[in-house]
Formats: C-alpha cells, structure tokens, sequence
C-alpha cells in the first residue's frame, strides 16, 4: 500500500527553520524525519542541497510506537543516524512544526554530547545494566512527596520571578529532600528537556507565537522539569550570554548548582 506523501509539508518545515536558524547553532543542521504510519517507518532526509525533502525508505516499526508520537532517537537501520520520528497529525499546526525543531535540538544532542553526559550520571549507567531504555520517561521520580512539592512551587515561583540568588538557594536544598539518582534525573531532565523548550520558546517569541509554559503548576511530572528548566537556563543566559553556545558547558553549569 503507498504510504501517503509528505515533501510538501516537510518543504514548509525547511522554510520555517530558515527563518529561526540564527537563534541557536543547532537550529543550523536539517536532521531526517520520520513519519509513523500502520506500524511503519517512512523515512525523509534533506536533500544534498538542503533544498527540499526526499523520501528514502520505510522500514517496519521495531518496537511499538505510541499514537501521536514526538521523539528522537538514533534509526538503527538508517546508519544510526538520529531522527525526528513523529506522526502526520504534527502538520496540522505551526505549533507541530515547531515540536519537530524541538526534536532536532535533541538531535543535535545527541549527535554532539548527550551519551558522553550520559554516561557521567549513576542513574544512567543503573539502568543501563538492567537494560532498561526507557528510563528517561518512566523513572519513578517523588513527584508527589508532600516536601519536594512544596521546595518545588518555591522553586518555580523564584524562577518565575527571575530571582536568581533564591533559585541558586532552592536548587542547593533539593539535595536534602532528594535521592541521588532523583538529583540526577532531574538535572537530565531540566538540561537535556529544558534546553529544548528554551529554544521552542525563543522560536515562539521570535514567530510572535504564545511561549510554552506548561507544566509550571501543580500537579508536577516529568514535563514539569522542561519547563523549570527552560526558565533555569534563560536565568543563566542573562548572566552570561555565551553561556547557551555551548550545550556541553551548559550541562555543567545546570549541573553544578544541584549535584
């Protein structure tokens, strides 16, 4: 059966990053992007002349996909080379377009710096013997322990308020509430998420869209962590505004107030 074809609204993917790329170095790069339809992977890369996306392959889905997905991850049978994999739903709305730049920043994550990271936190190297991938969506984070929730509001209002010396002040307390390894995966979460959503608003901002904050009130979860990350690293940005340029310094910096 013929997959249906996406050239043309992948072209539109290419004019809205031309209009954005100055923002970051990693909106510079076109990554492939794949399209999840009937348990298939319908693969599309950049031309050689980055004018237009060209179909190259589609593959059976090796594992199951959830509907409506938005991720990014190395294509095993692609060269391992790293993917935006998304359904076509994400061309309904500008606001789809701008979820696949998202997955490009991790894209360039992960081309760049994010194993090498990685492979610094306990947490990762753990699962990692229990060869459990899934780890960075499904670890079991005290979202709802009654003192993290209360350390957490504060830290998102001080955020929020961008007051700098009461945000540095909370972060150094989570290390009384937390575990480790929770320590830990909320620094991936808030540098590896955070970033991305950084980027995604600094496109808003500059398309004149509404910025995303979600995930800044209680209840909290995981995507609760981009957006308190996101609003760490703009503190940080207007500290020192190289500070960004670097993705792997960055890490560092997000890092060294909490570990």
């Amino acid at each position: 059966m013929a997959h249906n074809d996406y050239s043309k609204q992948l072209h539109k993917l290419i004019e809205i990053q031309g209009s954005v790329k100055e923002i970051h170095p990693v909106l510079e790069d076109f990554y492939p992007v794949t399209l999840v339809e009937d348990n298939k992977f319908y693969i599309y890369d950049i031309s050689k002349d980055h004018q237009k996306y060209e179909y190259v392959k589609s593959e059976p889905c090796p594992f199951p996909i959830p509907e409506g997905v938005r991720a990014a991850f190395p294509l095993e049978f692609y060269g391992n080379n790293m993917s935006a994999v998304v359904t076509s739903d994400v061309f309904e709305s500008i606001q789809g377009y701008l979820t696949i730049l998202h997955e490009f920043v991790h894209c360039a994550q992960g081309l760049s710096c994010e194993n090498e990271l990685k492979n610094q936190l306990n947490i990762a190297r753990e699962y990692l013997k229990k060869n459990d991938y899934m780890w960075e969506l499904n670890h079991p984070f005290p979202y709802d322990d009654q003192e993290f929730v209360r350390y957490y509001s504060l830290y998102m209002e001080s955020l929020e308020a961008c007051d700098y010396n009461n945000v540095i002040k909370l972060r150094k307390q989570f290390k009384g509430i937390l575990r480790n390894e929770d320590l830990e995966y909320l620094l991936w979460q808030e540098w590896k998420e955070g970033f991305a959503r950084y980027i995604e608003n600094r496109i808003n901002s500059k398309l004149g869209l509404p910025e995303n904050h979600y995930g800044n009130q209680a209840p909290f979860d995981r995507v609760s962590f981009y957006e308190s990350g996101s609003r760490f690293i703009s503190l940080l940005e207007q500290k020192d505004t190289n500070i960004i340029k670097d993705i792997k310094g960055l890490f560092h910096e997000v890092k060294g107030s909490l570990l």
